[in-house]
């Protein structure tokens, strides 16, 4: 359990509580594919990218994200990763189904407008 939540816990919030307002993490993950349906799947509230190939991508985890839902990717790979949306969705102005890029050793910061849109924006 992250220490955030142990603490959380420590002060009394029961422990599901504590998971929750203190988030989840998907680390080491290796991007894969070179389209929406061959992405890596991702489900946490953040996720760091160590491996990436050229072209490659990960999707975001469909019902998992809900209105007002926040993730955070960050690319540690050489090479810029594709972020999805789930299947029919849309991040920014971009094309239904098309991935965003974040560049090698950025982050990108992505909110759920609803289910299936997002908007998206990638720090310096």
């Amino acid at each position: 359990m992250p220490q955030r939540a142990t603490k959380l816990m420590g002060g009394g919030i029961p422990a599901m509580t504590a998971s929750v307002i203190s988030g989840d993490i998907q680390d080491n993950v290796t991007a894969a594919g070179s389209t929406q349906a061959t992405a890596v799947s991702i489900y946490a509230d953040i996720t760091v990218v160590a491996t990436a190939a050229a072209s490659t991508g990960v999707i975001i985890g469909g019902a998992s994200f809900q209105a007002g839902d926040g993730l955070i990717v960050h690319n540690l790979g050489a090479n810029a990763v594709l972020v999805y949306p789930p299947l029919g969705g849309q991040i920014n102005a971009l094309a239904v189904n098309a991935g965003f890029s974040v560049a090698a050793g950025k982050q990108a910061l992505i909110w759920a407008r609803t289910g299936t849109t997002f908007v998206a924006g990638v720090t310096a």
